[in-house]
């Protein structure tokens, strides 16, 4: 939705790279979640505090509609408290209706299993080389290699230099201009993205240009000794 993509390009104008960064290496940077998931506990907050509500009032009224509404097999606001609530395991939360429950442990609980289950399928895309088009594989192919904690990257704070510090970004979640990257845009086998600037014939990919580049022999030996 338009909140998620404002939050995105927010991000990614903050790393300093393209729009077409891949979505989830630019949120596992920087440690952040989909907008989806707060909105997910904002929606089970409110009706926890709904279903305490003064029976007389009328906010109950109204939760009493919607669940009419919902019996009745139509979709409304009670379809989203219940769907988040059983896709997170807490079925029993439902059928009791919050009742006897502690609120700010239960929220605490659903956090973290929300955020579990996003942490899963973020693990599971990461690793998906089912592509059709084996020209359009996995762009993160090398960041997998690296990147297993979900977590906000130390990098992001301790390089001050603001070209330096977006130039690790790009490199790490491949949005960048190496031939392994353009020749995937531009439909090349990746047999065909060779290095350009120097003549081993290897495919130019991030381990290439880090570790073995004629190209960058002098820089190499500089950073690394």
């Amino acid at each position: 939705n338009a909140l998620e993509k404002l939050q995105l390009k927010w991000y990614k104008g903050l790393l300093g790279v393209n729009t077409r960064a891949t979505n989830i290496a630019v949120l596992a940077e920087v440690g952040k979640y989909p907008l989806a998931l707060d909105i997910a506990i904002k929606i089970v907050k409110y009706w926890l505090r709904i279903v305490n509500f003064d029976a007389t009032s009328l906010v109950y009224d109204c939760y009493i509609e919607n669940s009419l509404m919902h019996q009745a097999g139509e979709t409304c606001w009670l379809t989203s408290v219940k769907d988040i609530l059983y896709a997170t395991g807490f079925q029993d939360v439902w059928i009791q209706q919050a009742t006897d429950l502690n609120h700010a442990h239960f929220i605490s609980n659903l956090t973290v299993k929300l955020q579990n289950i996003y942490k899963e399928q973020w693990k599971l895309d990461m690793h998906d080389d089912t592509k059709i088009n084996l020209n359009q594989r996995n762009k993160l192919r090398t960041y997998r290699l690296f990147k297993t904690d979900y977590s906000f990257e130390n990098y992001l704070k301790g390089v001050k230099d603001s070209n330096t510090r977006k130039a690790i970004t790009r490199l790490r979640i491949s949005a960048h201009s190496l031939q392994i990257e353009k020749g995937r845009h531009l439909g090349r086998p990746v047999a065909e993205r060779k290095c350009v600037y120097c003549t081993s014939g290897e495919i130019e990919d991030e381990y290439h240009i880090i570790m073995k580049c004629a190209a960058y022999d002098n820089t190499r030996k500089r950073e690394f000794d």
